[in-house]
């Protein structure tokens, strides 16, 4: 579970709710699978870190995908749809690709 503050309002949400998370310079963006976006103040890096391996997998140097909510798997993009939103395509790294494909495929 992560704390999110908004408006001065701290929201916790569990980690299942995450879609997937975009780099934003020293800030993070969460996509919840509502469609609501969250701006923290926390690295990429360092969230990958705080999140649960078994859940979360980078797969771009600016993103981290939820293993929930991945709907189809192409060679460079990862479709990804929570129910609530409209789906949407993440790009899939070179250099995470193999990582992900291995970690994907036993999931």
């Amino acid at each position: 579970m992560l704390v999110l503050t908004k408006e001065n309002i701290r929201v916790p949400v569990g980690h299942d709710e995450f879609l997937y998370i975009t780099a934003a310079g020293k800030y993070s963006s969460i996509k919840l699978k509502t469609g609501k976006t969250h701006l923290v103040r926390r690295s990429l890096k360092d969230l990958e870190q705080a999140l649960s391996p078994d859940m979360f997998c980078r797969v771009h140097r600016k993103y981290i995908v939820s293993l929930l909510y991945i709907k189809r798997v192409e060679s460079d993009a990862i479709h990804v749809d929570g129910g609530g939103i409209k789906g949407e395509d993440i790009p899939l790294g070179r250099e995470y690709k193999d990582a992900f494909l291995g970690r994907f495929i036993l999931a």
